[in-house]
């Protein structure tokens, strides 16, 4: 498929060059004929034979000179190539929705009359992992009110029933498992394990897909571009990038975001958009959750603190004298972050003997430290108008 055209382009002429050019070309063929007519005597050459070879030869180089090229590539798609770039598109969200099911949660419920009703909730989910006895499935905690009649339907219609393995409700992802020796051969040849990006961001107005269910139908392939990277979410000891896009979605729109390489850079999380964003669909960054996917799937528990952060950058410092670090926003009531003293205004400045400077350094931290130990987490805290040194030591809990 052809999109890229070359055309010719003649490099502008620099005039001052063009000009002394010509004028040293006159002074040579001044001195070439006043040479030529003396050797041209003695010979037999013709004299204006010369001045015409002289003139052509200036004439030549001058072009040779001025008219020198450049390709310069050029974009020009009609309207079957345009086509062309949304089917390339399609085959790619095609190919990863090998990997997308459906998840289904049946439930008895009872109506005003005391009479039991059966209820059907579906939703999208993605197969992200494996070993040799089960496959891992991600989807939201939401769908999994009642987790005893859950089921997984994979692409090629066949089901089986799923068990929650893992929840964390902060951010509202949740790990199912599906056994192999109840999968058909035909259904593990259909399906393909989703491949989590490791780029380290998504630029804006970068291509995107979206695949699962942003408009209450599964196995939906939209397509349309990053618009903002810069909103953040705070959740517990941790703060989430999320993706806005121009894709229209609904409310309970589930589901993830894959580049043009078919690699997920974000799972949809419709319940962090802000309300003039409600139409828009928004994502997580995977960048941000990669991590807590690998800890839920490994079967580690998740560690915890307790604390709301945002960064002290140097021009906030500035402005609000206050050093840099991480700012406490708030204390989680009962968290192992409050039994050792630390207060909200205090600023982070080490966790043991790493110098934390921003959210994420305090995150990464303490995303690698084990439920059951112990740290020393060295803060800066407020005493009038100044700051004095004060060390916590803080008992790594788990989320509950």
């Amino acid at each position: 498929m052809e999109f890229i055209r070359e055309k010719i382009k003649k490099k502008p002429v620099n005039k001052k060059k063009l000009i002394r050019n010509i004028a040293f070309a006159i002074i040579a063929a001044i001195i070439g004929l006043a040479v030529a007519d003396g050797i041209g005597s003695l010979i037999g050459i013709d004299h204006d034979d010369q001045v015409l070879d002289t003139e052509s030869n200036t004439v030549n180089e001058t072009e040779a000179q001025a008219g020198e090229i450049e390709i310069t590539p050029t974009i020009s798609l009609t309207i079957s190539d345009y086509q062309s770039l949304q089917n390339a598109l399609y085959e790619i969200g095609a190919n990863v929705n090998k990997s997308i099911v459906t998840i289904a949660v049946e439930s008895e419920e009872n109506d005003w009359l005391e009479e039991s009703y059966e209820t059907n909730w579906q939703a999208s989910g993605f197969i992200v992992s494996q070993d040799s006895d089960y496959i891992y499935l991600l989807t939201e905690t939401r769908l999994l009110e009642d987790t005893s009649n859950t089921k997984v339907v994979f692409i090629d219609g066949a089901s089986a029933k799923a068990t929650l393995l893992k929840a964390d409700n902060d951010t509202g992802i949740a790990l199912l498992t599906v056994e192999k020796r109840l999968m058909q051969p035909e259904t593990r040849r259909a399906i393909s394990i989703a491949k989590l990006s490791k780029q380290e961001g998504i630029e804006n107005g970068a291509v995107i897909i979206a695949l699962g269910s942003p408009l209450g139908t599964n196995y939906a392939i939209l397509s349309g571009n990053v618009t903002s990277i810069d909103n953040r979410v705070s959740m517990q000891d941790k703060n989430y990038a999320l993706l806005t896009t121009d894709i229209i979605t609904s409310r309970n729109g589930s589901g993830i975001l894959v580049d043009i390489n078919g690699e997920i850079v974000g799972i949809l999380a419709q319940s962090f958009a802000g309300a003039e964003e409600m139409g828009a669909l928004t994502a997580v960054s995977v960048k941000d959750i990669r991590s807590l996917i690998e800890t839920m799937i490994s079967g580690k528990e998740k560690p915890f603190i307790g604390l709301y952060i945002s960064t002290v950058t140097e021009v906030i410092s500035k402005e609000h004298n206050i050093p840099e670090g991480v700012f406490v926003k708030e204390v989680v009531s009962e968290s192992p972050a409050m039994k050792a003293g630390l207060q909200s205004g205090d600023v982070i400045v080490k966790v043991n003997d790493t110098v934390i400077q921003t959210d994420v350094d305090f995150s990464k931290k303490i995303e690698r430290l084990i439920p059951g130990t112990k740290c020393e987490i060295k803060v800066k805290r407020q005493n009038g108008d100044e700051y004095y040194d004060v060390t916590c030591e803080v008992e790594i809990g788990i989320v509950k």
